[in-house]
């Protein structure tokens, strides 16, 4: 999976910017506070855009070239590349409770059934409050939206709300985006 982002690295930084992505993932970030983590951050937009909200933002991203991307983009706005770290969502290598809030934004649409529960339950563990995921969103079982737009969405596989619920997580949906195909799903963590 990392090598695949890794070769597109470079398109995918652009698309990032895209109006029709970026607006949305900025809205997530309303209101958001304190110590911040965006897994799967890519090429570093929600961490810069947070970093000029001057909210101490980090990032994690499997792919080397994402990773440096990244890094590169905050040290042009003169903020800490190193803010910025390699990693798998699925095995962290913060503790418990290190972040207030997470994000993630189109990530863990592209992991398998097993790899969206592995990473939502390390995700659940370094967030010491709130989770906020811009993810495609089985609306009820069997009703995903992007079945009748799967040419421009192919492969991604929507999270279901009983995968929240084995982990004792309430999922709540707050909007869709782009076409339905994604939803802000809302949870928070209870200690």
């Amino acid at each position: 999976m990392a090598q695949y982002w890794d070769n597109l690295a470079d398109t995918y930084a652009k698309i990032g910017q895209a109006d029709f992505w970026l607006k949305h993932r900025l809205r997530i970030l309303d209101g958001i506070s304190g110590r911040v983590l965006d897994g799967g951050c890519g090429s570093g937009d929600l961490v810069r855009a947070l970093r000029h909200l001057e909210v101490d933002a980090f990032g994690v991203d499997a792919a080397a070239q994402m990773v440096r991307l990244a890094q590169q983009k905050l040290a042009e706005h003169d903020f800490d590349p190193q803010v910025i770290t390699q990693g798998d969502l699925t095995q962290l290598a913060f503790r418990d409770n290190s972040f207030d809030v997470v994000v993630t934004t189109g990530v863990l649409g592209t992991f398998s059934a097993e790899m969206q529960q592995a990473a939502l339950k390390e995700l659940t563990r370094v967030a010491g409050s709130e989770l906020r995921l811009l993810e495609p969103f089985e609306k009820r079982p069997g009703l995903y939206p992007a079945r009748v737009v799967g040419w421009l969405f192919d492969g991604q596989r929507p999270l279901k709300t009983s995968t929240f619920e084995q982990l004792g997580l309430r999922a709540e949906r707050k909007w869709d985006a782009v076409m339905g195909v994604f939803s802000f799903i809302h949870c928070t963590i209870s200690e």
